[in-house]
Order: structure tokens, then sequence, then C-alpha cells
């Protein structure tokens, strides 16, 4: 199965707070993606994702919003992942999760082939 996506998007940052000129304490950033898959069939689905990353200077991330999410007519929403997820960055990748909401999907848990199914049984 092959897709054409089409993507864009935008990131704002913001800081709140320095212990002294030009040292951080705390960071916010908004990113947002939206895109469009497009499958073989020619049937197309939006794709997009809507966050804030909090980055903190003890390595603490905390990301609020909707990541990935798979909607499509006639199907509804088919993969979700939205709400808030806590991790400390300062440990190799993919970082200690130190808190996940019910319905956002940590990077231990991320699995790419659930997504994958997930846009190929709406546009495929």
């Amino acid at each position: 199965m092959r897709f054409s996506p089409t993507f864009r998007s935008r990131r704002r940052t913001r800081c709140r707070g320095w212990s002294r000129p030009g040292s951080r304490l705390h960071r916010i950033q908004h990113f947002f993606y939206d895109s469009v898959l497009t499958g073989p069939t020619g049937r197309s689905i939006p794709f997009d994702g809507h966050q804030n990353a909090e980055f903190t200077a003890a390595g603490i991330v905390t990301l609020t919003g909707q990541g990935p999410n798979v909607r499509a007519p006639g199907s509804g929403l088919v993969y979700q992942d939205v709400g808030r997820l806590v991790f400390d960055e300062t440990v190799p990748f993919p970082g200690e999760t130190l808190f996940v909401s019910a319905k956002a999907v940590s990077f231990e848990a991320f699995d790419p082939a659930v997504l994958g199914a997930a846009i190929c049984s709406v546009i495929g």
C-alpha cells in the first residue's frame, strides 16, 4: 500500500521565566500539522495533530493536546492519541514516562503498525 501525504506544520514558542540572562527555566511550544493522506484508491482523509509541549530546565516535558487522529466519513474515529503525556527527557530516548492519560499514547506504547493499519483501513 502506498499513500501520498500533503503536510504542513507550524510552531510557536514562548518562554516563561529566566534564572539569569539567557538561561531558560521554562518553555512552552505549540505545534500542529495538518495533512491529507490519499490512498491508491483515491480516497483521502485528514490527518492532523495539535499539541502544546512544555519544557522545564529539569528535563521534564509535558505534551498536551491531540497527537495523530485518524477519522473518516462512514468509519468515524479509527485511531486516537489525545490527552497528556509527561516524560523525563534526561534519560535515553524515548525518555522515562512519568504520566500518561487514558487516551494518550506513550512513546513506549506507540506501534507504527497499529497506526498504519488504521490508515489503511480507511483509504486502502
